[in-house]
Formats: structure tokens, sequence, C-alpha cells
């Protein structure tokens, strides 16, 4: 677990592929989100459940380029660029957010 402020934690793995995988969990226990970074993209299906679909309807209606995906759906977002041999994202739910806390505050 990563040092975080008092509203939530960090819990930190490396998957199977050593990708570095971050779940932000709010102090009731819910995972508010999810980052990755790493030689490739994680499962996206796997990590991001329930939100999958959503992640694929950003996908599909992605205009930030072809490494790129910034995208937003009823409070969903998410932000991705990667590069044969280095990617990294963030997907989060605003919803679920702790009270004060910002997305450009996650670390």
């Amino acid at each position: 677990m990563l040092a975080a402020p008092g509203n939530y934690s960090v819990q930190q793995s490396q998957d199977a592929a050593g990708r570095v995988i971050k779940q932000y969990v709010a102090a009731d226990g819910t995972v508010f989100a999810v980052s990755w970074s790493g030689k490739g993209a994680p499962d996206m299906q796997e990590l991001l459940a329930s939100y999958f679909p959503a992640y694929l309807k950003l996908q599909q209606t992605n205009r930030s380029g072809l490494n790129r995906l910034r995208g937003e759906s009823s409070g969903f977002v998410v932000e991705s660029q990667g590069r044969m041999g280095t990617f990294a994202g963030i997907a989060y739910d605003l919803a679920l957010f702790p009270a004060g806390l910002t997305p450009a505050q996650l670390k």
C-alpha cells in the first residue's frame, strides 16, 4: 500500500507481464480509480470490469489520435497513451471520488 491522503489509499501491484497497476480506494473500500503503466496495455476487460463496455464505446468515438485516448461517458473517464514499449493510463468514476479530491490530485 502506498501513502495517500486520509480519505483514500493506493494499492499497488504488478501483473504477470510486469505492468504496475494501482487501485485508488476510498475510506469505505470503494475503488474509484485505477491506473496502469508498463510495456503493454493490460487486459482492460479484467481491469475495468463493469466499466469495460463504456471503455469500448469511448475507444470507438476517440478523436485524440492513434496513440491516445481521452474520453468521458456519464462521469466515467479514461485517459491513456502509449507507444511501442511504454503504455500508461488512468480510468476513474467521478461519482465515486471522495469529497474534496480531484483527478489532478491522484499520484
